[in-house]
């Protein structure tokens, strides 16, 4: 049974003093208390007659005893922050503490309670034993404390404090590149410079933030290049190789996508050109030609499955043309020459250009390598 206007209060549950049988009705002598959590003896559990509820001690002669226990002056405070990542200049967080007694209990509604952040300080009157605030993120990225405390002098209690953090604003990020000044090389590694990355407010992002490069080439062809931010400068390494001529690049971002910037990527150049041999398939009345190897003057072999067209004029004036593709630097192909049609001039285009060879005679079978492919 609960008494007086204490009954609308939901976090005090209601606690009875039942007389055993045969036993005296004062409390502590048989008697057994009820409270939320259920029966004890109040000689097995004193503290627990500390916690503060409504109360009442009834024997056979009706209610003896009713009132309420209330709580002690704050002793512990329980802090929670959400979310612990902010957006500068975006939406607020919830800043609570929980404020409890020596024995657990909340304390009195309206105890006065300081709430600390980045934004300031602010005391709050409890209520059910919460004290909660909302805090502003303000515009400035970093990692921040917050703190809860009550009482004064001697009576001063103290939470621990939790960390939060305000991240930059990626829905205000604009990434935008920086026109290069001369073509890229060839057959390199490269990185477009591009604009240093902040939010509104002047914040860098932190590391890790995705973006993509789009190149899209004047011969219709499009490369895709991951980029990530680091130090606030959007990364997107790739290799030139294969990507000679015009193109236009553009950096892309979930919210937004930079101008469209003109790009030139030098084509590659020969180291030297390449050697030619020649062998005899007499079987077949044909001829093994092997070209290369196909080298820059960076010192790199043209990549694997680069195309080499091959046109091949005999002495007699006939001419016979083949595709091939690079393997290991090198292009092999068979052709119906007879050792009669020699001395032959082949024009050879590849990536690196077009060059005339010539070749005077074919040599024994099993004087080239062996064509693995």
């Amino acid at each position: 049974m609960i008494l007086g206007s204490d009954a609308m209060k939901p976090l005090l549950p209601l606690s009875f003093a039942f007389a055993l049988l045969g036993s005296s009705p004062a409390l502590g002598q048989g008697a057994l208390v009820s409270d939320a959590f259920g029966l004890f003896d109040p000689a097995d559990a004193p503290a627990r007659m500390a916690w503060s509820d409504h109360h009442q001690v009834i024997s056979g002669l009706g209610v003896s005893e009713a009132g309420a226990s209330p709580a002690g002056r704050p002793e512990a405070l329980l802090v929670h922050f959400g979310d612990k990542s902010l957006t500068a200049g975006g939406s607020s967080a919830e800043h609570m503490a929980l404020i409890l007694d020596a024995a657990g209990n909340l304390v009195a509604d309206r105890t006065a309670v300081q709430l600390g952040a980045a934004d300031g300080i602010v005391t709050v009157p409890t209520q059910d034993g919460r004290a909660t605030r909302a805090v502003d993120p303000l515009d400035t990225v970093g990692t921040f404390s917050a703190w809860a405390q009550t009482g004064i002098s001697g009576a001063l209690r103290q939470s621990e404090r939790l960390t939060y953090r305000v991240n930059a604003a990626l829905n205000e990020l604009a990434p935008g590149l920086v026109a290069a000044v001369a073509p890229l090389p060839g057959e390199a590694n490269v990185s477009l410079p591009t604009a240093e990355l902040t939010d509104l407010s002047g914040n860098v992002p932190p590391d890790g933030v995705s973006a993509s490069l789009i190149l899209s080439h004047a011969n219709g062809q499009v490369t895709f290049v991951p980029a990530v931010l680091v130090g606030g400068e959007l990364r997107a390494p790739f290799l030139t190789r294969d990507l000679s001529g015009s193109a236009e690049a553009r950096l892309h971002m979930a919210y937004a996508s930079s101008p469209v910037e003109a790009v030139e990527i030098a084509a590659l150049e020969a180291a030297e050109p390449p050697r030619i041999l020649a062998e005899h398939l007499p079987g077949l009345n044909a001829s093994r030609i092997l070209i290369g190897p196909f080298t820059t003057v960076d010192g790199f072999h043209l990549f694997d499955g680069s195309t080499v067209d091959i046109e091949v004029e005999t002495a007699a004036g006939r001419r016979l043309s083949e595709s091939t593709w690079l393997v290991d630097g090198l292009a092999d192909v068979a052709l119906p020459i007879r050792g009669a049609e020699y001395p032959l001039s082949v024009t050879v285009q590849s990536p690196l250009g077009t060059v005339t060879l010539s070749v005077d005679r074919a040599l024994p079978r099993g004087s080239l390598p062996e064509d693995d492919r």
